[in-house]
Protein backbone atom coordinates (compact mmCIF):
# COMPACT_ATOMS: atom_id res chain seq x y z
CA UNK A 1 0.00 0.00 0.00
CA UNK A 2 1.46 3.38 -1.21
CA UNK A 3 2.43 5.95 1.80
CA UNK A 4 0.61 9.39 1.11
CA UNK A 5 0.78 12.46 3.08
CA UNK A 6 -1.36 15.82 2.85
CA UNK A 7 -1.13 19.16 4.57
CA UNK A 8 -3.74 19.31 7.31
CA UNK A 9 -5.13 21.59 10.12
CA UNK A 10 -8.38 20.74 12.29
CA UNK A 11 -11.21 23.27 13.94
CA UNK A 12 -10.91 21.59 17.13
CA UNK A 13 -7.26 22.20 17.27
CA UNK A 14 -7.59 26.18 17.38
CA UNK A 15 -5.20 27.93 19.76
CA UNK A 16 -5.72 30.83 22.70
CA UNK A 17 -4.47 32.85 20.35
CA UNK A 18 -6.99 32.34 17.38
CA UNK A 19 -4.78 30.56 15.32
CA UNK A 20 -4.45 27.08 13.50
CA UNK A 21 -1.25 24.51 13.79
CA UNK A 22 -0.21 23.18 10.44
CA UNK A 23 0.80 19.85 10.46
CA UNK A 24 1.49 16.89 8.04
CA UNK A 25 -0.65 13.93 7.68
CA UNK A 26 1.15 10.80 6.78
CA UNK A 27 -1.31 7.34 5.98
CA UNK A 28 0.59 4.21 6.11
CA UNK A 29 -0.49 0.73 6.85
CA UNK A 30 -4.30 1.51 7.64
CA UNK A 31 -2.94 4.11 9.94
CA UNK A 32 -2.75 7.91 9.94
CA UNK A 33 0.36 9.95 12.00
CA UNK A 34 1.17 14.05 12.37
CA UNK A 35 4.42 15.79 12.02
CA UNK A 36 4.17 19.40 13.72
CA UNK A 37 5.45 22.28 11.99
CA UNK A 38 6.36 25.56 12.96
CA UNK A 39 3.72 26.91 11.25
CA UNK A 40 0.72 28.52 12.65
CA UNK A 41 -2.16 30.47 10.62
CA UNK A 42 -5.26 32.36 10.91
CA UNK A 43 -8.92 31.50 9.42
CA UNK A 44 -8.40 33.71 6.67
CA UNK A 45 -5.25 31.41 5.62
CA UNK A 46 -8.15 28.43 5.33
CA UNK A 47 -10.61 27.70 3.08
CA UNK A 48 -14.35 26.88 4.96
CA UNK A 49 -13.05 23.31 5.20
CA UNK A 50 -10.06 24.39 7.08
CA UNK A 51 -7.72 23.24 4.39
CA UNK A 52 -4.57 25.20 3.68
CA UNK A 53 -4.87 27.40 1.52
CA UNK A 54 -1.45 29.67 2.13
CA UNK A 55 0.60 29.68 -1.13
CA UNK A 56 3.72 30.15 1.31
CA UNK A 57 3.14 27.56 3.91
CA UNK A 58 1.47 25.08 1.31
CA UNK A 59 5.55 25.20 -0.57
CA UNK A 60 7.37 24.74 2.91
CA UNK A 61 5.29 21.27 3.68
CA UNK A 62 5.95 19.96 0.39
CA UNK A 63 9.44 21.02 0.83
CA UNK A 64 8.89 18.73 4.05
CA UNK A 65 7.18 15.97 2.60
CA UNK A 66 10.01 15.69 -0.43
CA UNK A 67 12.14 15.27 2.24
CA UNK A 68 10.52 12.44 4.09
CA UNK A 69 9.27 10.85 0.59
CA UNK A 70 13.17 10.79 -0.32
CA UNK A 71 14.35 9.23 3.07
CA UNK A 72 11.95 6.35 1.93
CA UNK A 73 12.74 5.73 -1.24
CA UNK A 74 16.40 4.86 0.04
CA UNK A 75 14.85 2.67 2.48
CA UNK A 76 13.40 0.18 -0.39
CA UNK A 77 10.97 -2.17 0.29
CA UNK A 78 11.47 -3.05 4.06
CA UNK A 79 9.22 -0.01 5.13
CA UNK A 80 6.41 -1.90 4.33
CA UNK A 81 6.65 -3.79 6.93
CA UNK A 82 7.10 -1.02 9.60
CA UNK A 83 4.22 0.57 11.40
CA UNK A 84 3.79 4.00 11.10
CA UNK A 85 4.57 5.00 14.50
CA UNK A 86 8.05 3.48 13.38
CA UNK A 87 7.99 5.25 10.54
CA UNK A 88 7.59 8.73 12.00
CA UNK A 89 10.04 8.19 14.13
CA UNK A 90 12.62 7.03 11.52
CA UNK A 91 11.89 10.31 9.22
CA UNK A 92 12.13 12.63 12.17
CA UNK A 93 15.53 11.14 12.98
CA UNK A 94 16.42 11.35 9.61
CA UNK A 95 15.20 14.39 8.25
CA UNK A 96 15.81 16.37 10.99
CA UNK A 97 18.35 14.67 13.56
CA UNK A 98 15.26 15.17 16.35
CA UNK A 99 15.62 13.02 19.25
CA UNK A 100 12.92 10.52 18.98
CA UNK A 101 10.90 10.44 22.28
CA UNK A 102 9.48 7.10 23.30
CA UNK A 103 7.29 6.64 25.87
CA UNK A 104 8.53 3.74 27.95
CA UNK A 105 5.69 3.30 30.28
CA UNK A 106 3.39 3.32 27.24
CA UNK A 107 5.43 0.75 25.53
CA UNK A 108 5.48 -1.38 28.77
CA UNK A 109 1.42 -1.03 29.16
CA UNK A 110 0.73 -2.19 25.66
CA UNK A 111 3.36 -4.73 26.21
CA UNK A 112 1.64 -6.10 28.92
CA UNK A 113 -1.54 -6.08 27.67
CA UNK A 114 -0.53 -8.89 24.78
CA UNK A 115 0.51 -10.95 27.74
CA UNK A 116 -2.68 -10.53 29.21
CA UNK A 117 -4.11 -12.11 26.07
CA UNK A 118 -1.75 -14.24 25.97
CA UNK A 119 -2.61 -15.51 29.59
CA UNK A 120 0.80 -15.71 31.07
CA UNK A 121 2.52 -13.44 34.15
CA UNK A 122 0.40 -10.21 33.45
CA UNK A 123 0.20 -9.36 36.94
CA UNK A 124 3.76 -9.18 37.39
CA UNK A 125 4.52 -6.91 34.77
CA UNK A 126 1.07 -4.34 35.81
CA UNK A 127 3.42 -4.32 38.89
CA UNK A 128 6.40 -3.61 37.73
CA UNK A 129 5.20 -0.80 35.63
CA UNK A 130 3.24 0.68 38.79
CA UNK A 131 6.80 0.66 40.77
CA UNK A 132 8.53 2.38 37.48
CA UNK A 133 6.10 4.54 37.29
CA UNK A 134 5.81 5.62 41.06
CA UNK A 135 9.66 5.44 40.56
CA UNK A 136 9.82 8.16 37.76
CA UNK A 137 6.64 9.09 36.29
CA UNK A 138 7.47 9.71 32.39
CA UNK A 139 10.07 7.84 31.33
CA UNK A 140 11.57 7.91 27.93
CA UNK A 141 13.18 4.78 26.62
CA UNK A 142 16.99 6.57 26.05
CA UNK A 143 16.67 7.86 29.64
CA UNK A 144 17.09 4.20 30.88
CA UNK A 145 20.72 3.27 31.55
CA UNK A 146 22.90 1.91 33.99
CA UNK A 147 22.46 4.43 36.53
CA UNK A 148 18.82 4.50 35.64
CA UNK A 149 18.49 0.71 36.66
CA UNK A 150 20.45 1.10 39.72
CA UNK A 151 18.57 3.95 41.46
CA UNK A 152 15.50 1.69 40.18
CA UNK A 153 16.84 -1.03 42.29
CA UNK A 154 17.67 1.06 45.21
CA UNK A 155 14.36 2.41 45.24
CA UNK A 156 12.49 -0.86 45.52
CA UNK A 157 15.03 -1.68 48.21
CA UNK A 158 13.65 1.20 49.89
CA UNK A 159 10.01 0.12 49.30
CA UNK A 160 11.05 -3.05 51.16
CA UNK A 161 10.93 -5.62 47.88
CA UNK A 162 12.31 -8.92 48.34
CA UNK A 163 14.49 -10.47 46.27
CA UNK A 164 12.43 -12.52 44.55
CA UNK A 165 10.29 -9.58 43.56
CA UNK A 166 13.18 -7.86 42.97
CA UNK A 167 14.72 -10.22 40.71
CA UNK A 168 11.35 -10.68 38.93
CA UNK A 169 10.40 -6.90 38.52
CA UNK A 170 13.89 -6.98 36.80
CA UNK A 171 13.76 -9.68 34.79
CA UNK A 172 10.36 -8.15 33.54
CA UNK A 173 11.50 -4.94 33.07
CA UNK A 174 14.48 -5.87 31.16
CA UNK A 175 12.04 -8.09 29.04
CA UNK A 176 10.23 -4.87 28.16
CA UNK A 177 13.00 -2.76 27.16
CA UNK A 178 14.52 -5.24 25.08
CA UNK A 179 10.87 -5.76 23.00
CA UNK A 180 11.27 -2.08 22.61
CA UNK A 181 14.55 -1.86 21.27
CA UNK A 182 13.06 -4.71 18.86
CA UNK A 183 10.61 -2.55 17.84
CA UNK A 184 12.38 0.54 17.07
CA UNK A 185 15.50 -0.28 15.91
CA UNK A 186 16.94 -1.67 12.73
CA UNK A 187 20.37 -2.47 12.32
CA UNK A 188 20.38 -3.51 9.08
CA UNK A 189 19.11 -0.28 8.25
CA UNK A 190 21.44 1.78 10.71
CA UNK A 191 18.01 3.27 12.58
CA UNK A 192 19.04 2.52 16.13
CA UNK A 193 16.39 5.03 18.07
CA UNK A 194 17.41 3.17 21.60
CA UNK A 195 21.17 2.97 21.57
CA UNK A 196 21.41 2.16 25.22
CA UNK A 197 21.71 -1.63 26.83
CA UNK A 198 21.42 -0.65 30.52
CA UNK A 199 21.23 -4.23 32.05
CA UNK A 200 24.73 -5.24 30.52
CA UNK A 201 26.76 -4.51 34.21
CA UNK A 202 23.26 -5.05 36.21
CA UNK A 203 23.83 -7.62 38.69
CA UNK A 204 20.50 -9.39 39.13
CA UNK A 205 19.44 -9.95 42.50
CA UNK A 206 19.98 -13.71 43.86
CA UNK A 207 16.25 -15.46 44.55
CA UNK A 208 16.56 -17.67 47.59
CA UNK A 209 16.00 -21.05 47.87
CA UNK A 210 12.31 -21.13 48.19
CA UNK A 211 10.75 -22.58 51.18
CA UNK A 212 8.91 -26.29 50.84
CA UNK A 213 5.58 -25.72 50.29
CA UNK A 214 4.34 -29.30 50.93
CA UNK A 215 2.43 -31.35 53.17
CA UNK A 216 2.95 -35.14 53.92
CA UNK A 217 0.80 -37.80 52.37
CA UNK A 218 -1.05 -37.97 55.60
CA UNK A 219 -2.18 -34.39 55.89
CA UNK A 220 -3.43 -34.75 51.43
CA UNK A 221 -5.37 -37.78 52.71
CA UNK A 222 -6.95 -36.22 55.65
CA UNK A 223 -7.64 -32.90 53.61
CA UNK A 224 -8.89 -35.15 51.05
CA UNK A 225 -11.87 -36.60 53.56
CA UNK A 226 -12.42 -33.88 55.86
CA UNK A 227 -16.07 -32.75 56.38
CA UNK A 228 -16.42 -28.97 54.92
CA UNK A 229 -19.07 -26.97 52.98
CA UNK A 230 -19.52 -23.99 51.51
CA UNK A 231 -16.04 -22.33 50.39
CA UNK A 232 -14.18 -24.40 52.33
CA UNK A 233 -15.33 -27.14 50.15
CA UNK A 234 -14.85 -25.50 47.31
CA UNK A 235 -11.08 -25.12 48.43
CA UNK A 236 -10.29 -28.39 49.15
CA UNK A 237 -11.81 -29.51 46.36
CA UNK A 238 -9.87 -27.03 44.09
CA UNK A 239 -6.44 -28.60 46.22
CA UNK A 240 -7.16 -32.07 45.17
CA UNK A 241 -7.82 -30.77 41.45
CA UNK A 242 -4.73 -29.56 41.23
CA UNK A 243 -3.06 -32.95 43.57
CA UNK A 244 -4.96 -35.33 41.29
CA UNK A 245 -3.37 -33.57 38.16
CA UNK A 246 0.36 -33.35 39.67
CA UNK A 247 0.15 -30.14 40.87
CA UNK A 248 -1.46 -28.26 37.75
CA UNK A 249 -1.13 -24.50 38.75
CA UNK A 250 -5.13 -22.81 38.90
CA UNK A 251 -4.14 -20.47 35.96
CA UNK A 252 -3.99 -24.25 33.90
CA UNK A 253 -7.37 -25.51 35.43
CA UNK A 254 -8.79 -22.15 34.57
CA UNK A 255 -8.42 -22.03 30.74
CA UNK A 256 -8.51 -25.81 30.37
CA UNK A 257 -10.19 -27.59 27.48
CA UNK A 258 -12.76 -30.48 27.78
CA UNK A 259 -11.18 -34.04 28.35
CA UNK A 260 -10.88 -35.94 25.37
CA UNK A 261 -9.92 -39.77 25.15
CA UNK A 262 -10.25 -40.10 28.84
CA UNK A 263 -6.98 -37.49 29.15
CA UNK A 264 -6.87 -34.21 29.99
CA UNK A 265 -4.70 -31.74 27.67
CA UNK A 266 -3.07 -28.17 27.91
CA UNK A 267 -0.59 -25.83 27.05
CA UNK A 268 1.29 -24.83 30.39
CA UNK A 269 0.33 -20.70 30.47
CA UNK A 270 3.48 -20.11 32.59
CA UNK A 271 6.09 -21.44 29.47
CA UNK A 272 3.40 -21.19 26.14
CA UNK A 273 5.28 -19.42 23.30
CA UNK A 274 8.82 -19.99 25.07
CA UNK A 275 9.18 -23.72 24.07
CA UNK A 276 9.51 -25.39 21.21
CA UNK A 277 6.55 -27.86 22.01
CA UNK A 278 4.50 -24.97 23.27
CA UNK A 279 4.51 -26.55 26.95
CA UNK A 280 2.08 -29.35 26.39
CA UNK A 281 1.18 -31.50 28.60
CA UNK A 282 -1.79 -34.57 29.04
CA UNK A 283 -2.69 -36.75 32.23
CA UNK A 284 -4.83 -39.77 32.13
CA UNK A 285 -7.88 -39.11 34.05
CA UNK A 286 -7.81 -41.32 37.20
CA UNK A 287 -10.83 -42.35 39.13
CA UNK A 288 -10.72 -40.09 41.98
CA UNK A 289 -10.88 -36.81 39.77
CA UNK A 290 -13.86 -38.32 38.43
CA UNK A 291 -16.26 -36.66 41.18
CA UNK A 292 -14.78 -33.39 40.43
CA UNK A 293 -15.35 -33.49 36.88
CA UNK A 294 -19.03 -34.21 36.89
CA UNK A 295 -18.99 -31.05 40.05
CA UNK A 296 -17.78 -28.37 38.22
CA UNK A 297 -18.50 -29.76 34.69
CA UNK A 298 -18.29 -26.31 32.75
CA UNK A 299 -20.32 -25.54 29.67
CA UNK A 300 -16.91 -24.78 26.71
CA UNK A 301 -14.00 -25.90 29.18
CA UNK A 302 -13.53 -28.82 31.44
CA UNK A 303 -14.44 -26.93 34.41
CA UNK A 304 -16.60 -23.89 35.14
CA UNK A 305 -14.26 -21.93 36.90
CA UNK A 306 -13.87 -19.83 33.93
CA UNK A 307 -17.62 -18.90 33.80
CA UNK A 308 -17.80 -18.38 37.33
CA UNK A 309 -14.55 -15.64 37.79
CA UNK A 310 -13.76 -13.41 35.19
CA UNK A 311 -10.04 -14.34 35.71
CA UNK A 312 -7.86 -16.72 36.97
CA UNK A 313 -6.45 -14.81 39.88
CA UNK A 314 -9.44 -14.46 41.03
CA UNK A 315 -10.08 -17.54 40.86
CA UNK A 316 -7.24 -18.70 42.76
CA UNK A 317 -7.66 -16.23 45.51
CA UNK A 318 -10.83 -17.18 46.47
CA UNK A 319 -9.80 -20.71 46.59
CA UNK A 320 -6.76 -19.80 48.71
CA UNK A 321 -9.52 -18.33 50.86
CA UNK A 322 -11.49 -21.24 51.37
CA UNK A 323 -8.29 -24.17 52.45
CA UNK A 324 -7.48 -21.69 54.91
CA UNK A 325 -10.49 -22.66 56.95
CA UNK A 326 -9.26 -26.46 57.54
CA UNK A 327 -6.08 -24.11 59.00
CA UNK A 328 -5.58 -25.14 63.13
CA UNK A 329 -5.17 -22.17 65.51
CA UNK A 330 -5.91 -19.79 62.16
CA UNK A 331 -5.94 -16.03 62.56
CA UNK A 332 -8.15 -14.32 60.63
CA UNK A 333 -7.22 -10.65 59.84
CA UNK A 334 -10.30 -7.73 60.80
CA UNK A 335 -11.29 -7.61 57.39
CA UNK A 336 -11.55 -11.42 56.49
CA UNK A 337 -14.10 -11.98 59.81
CA UNK A 338 -16.29 -9.02 58.69
CA UNK A 339 -16.74 -10.89 55.23
CA UNK A 340 -17.55 -14.19 56.32
CA UNK A 341 -19.59 -13.43 59.81
CA UNK A 342 -20.91 -17.03 59.30
CA UNK A 343 -17.77 -18.90 58.20
CA UNK A 344 -18.16 -22.26 56.61
CA UNK A 345 -17.59 -25.07 58.40
CA UNK A 346 -14.22 -27.54 58.29
CA UNK A 347 -12.59 -29.92 60.20
CA UNK A 348 -9.56 -28.45 61.72
CA UNK A 349 -5.95 -30.20 60.39
CA UNK A 350 -2.46 -29.74 61.08
CA UNK A 351 -1.59 -26.88 58.45
CA UNK A 352 0.85 -24.54 58.03
CA UNK A 353 -0.68 -20.41 57.91
CA UNK A 354 0.99 -20.17 54.89
CA UNK A 355 -1.67 -22.71 53.21
CA UNK A 356 -2.32 -22.52 49.73
CA UNK A 357 -3.50 -24.49 46.68
CA UNK A 358 0.29 -24.05 45.33
CA UNK A 359 1.17 -26.73 48.15
CA UNK A 360 -0.68 -29.21 45.70
CA UNK A 361 2.00 -29.29 43.67
CA UNK A 362 5.11 -29.15 45.96
CA UNK A 363 3.29 -32.40 47.91
CA UNK A 364 2.97 -34.46 44.93
CA UNK A 365 6.68 -34.08 43.50
CA UNK A 366 7.95 -34.76 47.08
CA UNK A 367 5.59 -37.77 47.77
CA UNK A 368 6.47 -38.87 43.87
CA UNK A 369 10.21 -38.49 44.84
CA UNK A 370 10.79 -39.52 48.52
CA UNK A 371 7.99 -41.98 48.97
CA UNK A 372 7.54 -43.78 45.65
CA UNK A 373 10.90 -43.83 44.24
CA UNK A 374 9.79 -42.02 41.02
CA UNK A 375 12.76 -40.52 38.91
CA UNK A 376 13.74 -36.94 39.37
CA UNK A 377 13.09 -36.72 35.76
CA UNK A 378 10.12 -38.41 35.22
CA UNK A 379 8.37 -35.78 37.84
CA UNK A 380 10.29 -32.86 35.79
CA UNK A 381 8.34 -34.49 32.91
CA UNK A 382 4.86 -34.75 35.09
CA UNK A 383 5.56 -30.93 36.10
CA UNK A 384 6.06 -30.22 32.49
CA UNK A 385 8.96 -28.58 33.73
CA UNK A 386 11.78 -27.63 30.38
CA UNK A 387 14.54 -29.07 32.60
CA UNK A 388 16.30 -32.00 30.64
CA UNK A 389 13.44 -31.47 27.61
CA UNK A 390 14.68 -28.51 25.84
CA UNK A 391 17.93 -30.57 23.44
CA UNK A 392 16.54 -34.58 23.57
CA UNK A 393 12.95 -33.23 23.47
CA UNK A 394 13.95 -32.54 19.59
CA UNK A 395 15.06 -36.08 19.16
CA UNK A 396 12.58 -38.13 21.83
CA UNK A 397 8.98 -38.55 21.30
CA UNK A 398 7.19 -37.75 24.38
CA UNK A 399 5.84 -40.64 26.19
CA UNK A 400 2.84 -39.24 28.47
CA UNK A 401 2.48 -43.12 30.17
CA UNK A 402 5.37 -42.31 32.10
CA UNK A 403 3.29 -39.37 33.49
CA UNK A 404 0.30 -41.98 33.86
CA UNK A 405 2.31 -44.23 36.11
CA UNK A 406 3.91 -41.39 38.51
CA UNK A 407 0.49 -39.91 38.67
CA UNK A 408 -0.97 -43.38 39.27
CA UNK A 409 2.01 -44.34 41.91
CA UNK A 410 1.14 -41.34 44.00
CA UNK A 411 -2.56 -41.12 44.11
CA UNK A 412 -2.37 -44.94 45.10
CA UNK A 413 -0.03 -44.26 47.76
CA UNK A 414 -2.03 -41.53 49.17
CA UNK A 415 -5.37 -42.47 48.36
CA UNK A 416 -5.89 -46.19 47.97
Amino acid sequence: MAITFSIKTQEANKGKDGKYPVMIRMYHNSKSVYFKTIYRIPKSALTKSYEVKDPYILKECAELINQYEDAIKKQGNIISEWTAYKLKDFLLKKTTGEVVMLNFIDFAKKYAGQMKIKKTSFAGYRTMINHISEFQPDVIATEINHKFVSNFMDFLNERGVGQRGKSLYLTLFKSVYNAMKNEYNDEDMGIILIPNNPFKKVEMPKVPIPKKRNISAERVRELYNAKADGLAEFGRDVFMISFLLCGTNTIDLFYMEKPKDGRLSYNRSKTEGRRSDDAFISYKIEPELLQYLKKYKGEKRAFNFSERWKTPYSFNKYATQGLKFFVKDMIFKDYFLRRYRVFPYADKLDLPHGFSIYYARHSWATIARNKCGISKDDISLSLNHSTGRVVTDDYIEVDFSLIDRANESVIKYVLR
